[in-house]
């Protein structure tokens, strides 16, 4: 087993509806899944709530 201390890393998706029921959605265009349309969201930062993160 390596050595380095394991830190898990959380991902947060937002879905952002508004009251016409469309969904706002981006076009990922990094190196994982690039082209692919995906929910916006990021990383949970350590000492961050999940609803800070989506903000």
């Amino acid at each position: 087993m390596n050595k380095e201390k394991l830190i898990p890393r959380v991902g947060v998706g937002v879905l952002i509806q508004n009251d016409k029921d469309e969904v706002l959605l981006g076009l990922r265009c990094g190196s994982h899944g690039e082209g692919e349309w995906c929910f916006s969201g990021g990383h949970l930062d350590f000492g961050e709530t999940i609803f800070e993160t989506a903000r």
